[in-house]
């Protein structure tokens, strides 16, 4: 694998490294990832280790060993680069178009930048400080409380929002029954958006042990292509319904938390709010002088 210095700018401190990996180095890199994946995965009628390439190839697909084979070429190519012992303070990665002719990928690399220092003592910034807002300290408690929230039988009563919802469903397009699309004591917590909106709504006011029958569309840009914009029928059965009991805001509460009482949990918590939006103060401060230096010698901030 050939390595060659691309460009080196000492004002903006970056330097471009460029990898390219021949065609003879991509097949072995590719055979590299077939040969491990004749020997873990399972074809039926083929022993590990002998399933041919084209065979792989159908069941999982060409892009997968060509993705593969690219971050094996990579790895290999920045073990090289760390083993020149480069001095720098951060890299990045530009990886190309992969190609079974030849592959190309770059890695930037960071130092700090050439420049004549000064005298900045007389340089200032203005120290903007964000306030606390209570709502934070509030939203923290009240996450704290859901962590140790108790879940217990809800009863013969409805199913409502942020009930847990134990059910089974069974979806179909058309009277065809889809991959993904049924499931045995799935865990839904309502309101949660994990399931589609329709279908979070038509479980809503289920009682345990009730079927129901409920349509739902899959939306447009859903990130399974062959769903999306679908209208899907659903059976769906309530199991059971729980309910999340959570512990009252008070002394106990906090004790629990290793807190003295809840008094010192609020002050505590918001103390730890204060000494973040200080230390983000304190970071826009030398980023703002940092960024005057950088402007008054010519060089950029890497």
């Amino acid at each position: 694998m050939e390595l060659a210095e691309k460009e080196h700018n000492l004002k903006s401190g970056k330097t471009v490294w460029e990898f390219q990996a021949s065609a003879e180095e991509v097949q072995r890199a590719l055979e590299d990832v077939f040969r491990e994946a004749s020997k873990s995965l399972h074809i039926p009628g083929f022993r590990k280790g002998k399933v041919p390439r084209k065979i792989l190839e159908s069941k999982v697909g060409k892009e997968y060993f060509q993705e593969e084979a690219k971050k094996k070429i990579i790895e290999n190519g920045f073990n090289r680069f760390l083993e020149k012992k480069i001095p720098h303070i951060g890299e990045d990665l530009e990886p190309g178009e992969f190609s079974e002719n030849g592959f190309s990928f770059k890695i930037i690399t960071f130092h700090v930048p050439e420049f004549a220092p000064e005298d900045y003592s007389h340089l200032s910034a203005e120290k903007v400080r964000v306030l606390v807002d209570e709502s934070q300290v509030d939203q923290t408690i009240q996450s704290l409380r859901q962590r140790m929230a108790v879940i217990q039988d809800a009863g013969d009563r409805p199913a409502a929002a942020d009930d847990v919802a134990i059910i089974d469903f069974e979806g179909s397009i058309q009277g065809r029954k889809f991959p993904g699309g049924s499931e045995s004591g799935f865990r839904l917590k309502l309101g949660s958006k994990t399931l589609l909106p329709e279908l979070e709504s038509g479980i809503a006011g289920m009682k345990s042990g009730e079927t129901r029958d409920i349509t739902a569309t899959f939306p447009g840009d859903y990130r399974a292509k062959n769903l999306a914009g679908k209208e899907a029928s659903f059976k769906v059965t309530l199991k059971e319904l729980k309910t999340e009991v959570l512990p009252d805001p008070d002394d106990d509460f906090a004790k629990d938390m290793h807190y003295e009482n809840f008094a010192d949990m609020k002050a505590k918590i918001r103390e730890r709010f204060e000494r973040m939006r200080e230390e983000e103060a304190d970071n826009r401060v030398a980023g703002s002088l940092l960024q005057t230096i950088a402007d008054r010698v010519g060089i950029s901030v890497p």
